[in-house]
């Protein structure tokens, strides 16, 4: 039986946070379309430069990855 309540707490905490995500999300989105173009193109350079430095790390991580697979064993 206490398991049972343990599942529907966890069930309910999963829930409840998807739900503040939800909410949380369409605040997020509400306060773009009300950005100004000057307030979009801030937010529009740090998603660039959030993505340029996730691409370095990829880019780096995938020449590793061939100079190893290049690389004779031995």
């Amino acid at each position: 039986m206490a398991s049972l309540a343990g599942g529907f707490a966890v069930t309910g905490a999963l829930y409840g946070a998807g739900l503040k995500q939800q909410r949380e999300t369409k605040k997020e989105a509400q306060a773009r379309r009300e950005a100004t173009p000057a307030e979009r193109i801030a937010i529009l350079e740090q998603t660039r430069s959030g993505l340029t430095a996730k691409k370095k790390v990829l880019d780096t991580k995938i020449a590793e990855i061939e100079a190893r697979a290049i690389k004779p064993d031995g």
